[in-house]
């Protein structure tokens, strides 16, 4: 009996250590220095402003001053006791308080003297502001530091690359105690760097200490390509007014109709998907496999349509053959 208390006493004290070891750091699961990488675009027509950073130099009578501290040209939260500890101070975090027309007022105060390249405002080689106006454009970097670490990224905005930048990342905010600070910085398109159109698409590429982090993307509107197409008699002759079926992305079937060239357009959102299913003419007949398409990040133009019938020209006249007949039923 003494021999089996021995072992499960050994057991016991086994599975003891097995749980202390499971959660004991092994430095594989530690946090990372950096993380919480976004990258947000803002507009004069933006429907909330929830993750965009406080730009006014003076709090808001809400806002209870000893909570936030001024530091690199914005507010950040210092109060040990909220989990918000290390954040900057957010229009979001304003609401419903400042409603978003004032929000939005603020920023085209701040901001809205800037026009952006593509808007019809500025050419290459112009001053980059006109004094006047309210369009605005922002993008917003934010990441979130943990501990020390050397960080590098940058901005492609539609396959060009901007404000490459890197600092030495610290996880604090002029010697106050927070859980981690978050990085943000606040570009102003039109000054900051000048893509040739703000619509689009931009990433957002983080190194920490060499390492790359994953990118994130955002998107500012909806940029869109042209498909288009013909349809066509055997006889090569356009067909107009014939009604060309397709479906997009969303799988929502729609129709076009050819002009008198035979010609049809689509418009779609950039990346869509094309399927054009059928095509319907009165006295022509149809007959063509389903026309697909992969993502269309460009215009496109798709393979002619043709009915199963040529088109006959037929001129008729008098009997001289000088002079053509009119209303004569062929």
């Amino acid at each position: 009996m003494r021999s089996v208390k021995v072992c499960l006493a050994c057991i016991v004290s086994v599975l003891a250590l097995l749980s202390v070891a499971a959660v004991l750091p092994d430095g594989s699961d530690a946090a990372p220095s950096v993380s919480g990488q976004s990258i947000v675009a803002y507009t004069e027509a933006s429907e909330n402003y929830l993750y965009l950073a406080y730009i006014e130099d003076t709090l808001p009578d809400k806002v209870d001053p000893s909570r936030y501290v001024r530091h690199d040209g914005l507010w950040y939260n210092v109060d040990g006791a909220s989990s918000a500890n290390g954040s900057y101070l957010t229009y979001g975090d304003l609401a419903p308080e400042m409603s978003v027309a004032e929000m939005r007022a603020d920023l085209t105060a701040r901001y809205g003297a800037t026009f952006t390249l593509g808007q019809g405002h500025l050419h290459e080689g112009e001053g980059r502001t006109v004094p006047g106006g309210a369009t605005f454009t922002l993008v917003q970097v934010s990441l979130t530091v943990a501990s020390d670490c050397n960080v590098e990224y940058n901005i492609v905005k539609d396959e060009t690359t901007y404000v490459p930048t890197s600092f030495a990342a610290k996880a604090e905010v002029e010697g106050f105690d927070v859980q981690s600070f978050k990085y943000v910085k606040t570009y102003v398109l039109g000054t900051d760097f000048t893509p040739a159109d703000s619509v689009g698409t931009y990433t957002l590429n983080v190194k920490c200490d060499g390492s790359s982090l994953e990118s994130v993307s955002t998107q500012n509107g909806t940029q869109t390509v042209t498909v288009t197409g013909y349809v066509k008699d055997l006889s090569e002759r356009p067909i107009s007014d014939a009604l060309v079926y397709y479906n997009k992305s969303d799988n929502v079937e729609s129709h076009t109709s050819t002009d008198a060239a035979g010609k049809y357009t689509i418009v779609i959102s950039k990346g869509d998907l094309v399927k054009v299913t059928s095509a319907a003419r009165s006295s022509y007949t149809f007959l063509f496999d389903p026309i697909n398409t992969g993502n269309i990040t460009s215009d496109a133009v798709l393979p002619d349509i043709h009915s199963r019938e040529r088109t006959v020209q037929v001129h008729v006249t008098d009997q001289t053959g000088t002079h053509p007949a009119a209303d004569v039923r062929v």
